[in-house]
């Protein structure tokens, strides 16, 4: 309800009939919201420095490279949720994710 209000005022939006879900949040302002979203936060970062160190050692000096590109394809792509995150990243990069990896990246 509060959310209801404050777009009301100070954004000109009446979402008493539509909801939330009309600004395209459909949990927005919910207490699921502001639980879950501390999470799913780091774990961008974490996405953020795997991919960043996928992009410095194979992609960094050529872009392009169809090599690389395609055994990124078969190595990491190609699995989608049929194995573990983790276990894809630590096969194709050949090391064991590490928390000091992320103070080398930030």
């Amino acid at each position: 309800d509060a959310i209801i209000e404050l777009a009301k005022i100070y954004v000109g939006l009446d979402l008493s009939k539509r909801g939330c879900s009309a600004l395209g949040f459909g949990g927005l302002g919910s207490v699921d919201h502001f639980i879950n979203y501390p999470g799913i936060y780091y774990s961008y970062l974490y996405s953020k420095s795997f991919s960043k160190r996928v992009w410095h050692r194979y992609f960094e000096e050529d872009p392009f490279n169809a090599i690389q590109g395609e055994r990124f394809r078969s190595e990491v792509l190609a699995f989608a949720a049929t194995r573990h995150p983790k276990v894809i990243l630590s096969n194709y990069l050949g090391e064991d994710p590490d928390p000091s990896n992320f103070v080398e990246d930030w």
